[in-house]
């Protein structure tokens, strides 16, 4: 069940080799509620794959909060790193769907987003989409802070019952760590712990 004070539903979605791992979260302000996870298995480099169709399926789903309203999803990112020709192509014609990529960096969480390129035929297009670069290592820091919370606080993270374990471990699978450079600087690095 989503809670009634749930107020916007966001996406993300991963995409791997095999499979498109898509998580969804209800927001109140800037309480996180985590309310379901989703892995759609096949091959992320054919669009005509069932994993693309599933995914497509979610955007057009509602879901029902505890007071009977019906909300969708308002936005969904998607990892455009990995097989970008293809999240491209998904993303063109889907107006909810937002490419990202991630940087590693601590300053700020999004920053001016660059025209998305395809290659189709052997040549580079325009998508007519954006892609947004996120400071990936800020946000994680972010989503640590948040675990560290009480679940009645304000900022804090809620999950929803009936995850995974894998889910868990994924989610705390990194640490940030001071490491010292080939140039013998130091600098913060997430290094994982869990593969």
């Amino acid at each position: 069940t989503i809670p009634k004070n749930v107020s916007v539903l966001l996406a993300s979605c991963d995409v791997q080799q095999d499979r498109l791992e898509v998580q969804l979260v209800g927001w109140n302000r800037k309480k996180a509620f985590i309310i379901d996870y989703f892995i759609f298995d096949g091959n992320t480099f054919d669009l005509e794959s069932h994993c693309w169709k599933e995914l497509d399926e979610l955007l057009k789903r509602t879901w029902t909060l505890t007071n009977k309203k019906e909300i969708e999803i308002r936005a969904l990112s998607i990892d455009a790193q990995y097989n970008t020709t293809t999240v491209g192509k998904f993303a063109r014609c889907r107006r909810k769907v937002y490419p990202i990529n991630g940087l590693d960096r601590f300053d700020i969480p999004v920053h001016p987003p660059k025209p998305m390129m395809i290659k189709s035929n052997g040549k580079w297009i325009k998508t007519g989409k954006k892609r947004w670069p996120i400071s990936s290592s800020l946000l994680k820091m972010d989503v640590y802070n948040r675990l560290k919370l009480d679940e009645d606080s304000q900022e804090s993270i809620s999950f929803c019952k009936g995850l995974p374990e894998e889910y868990y471990k994924q989610l705390t699978a990194e640490s940030l760590d001071i490491v010292t450079t080939n140039n013998n600087s130091i600098k913060h690095q997430w290094v994982k712990n869990y593969h």
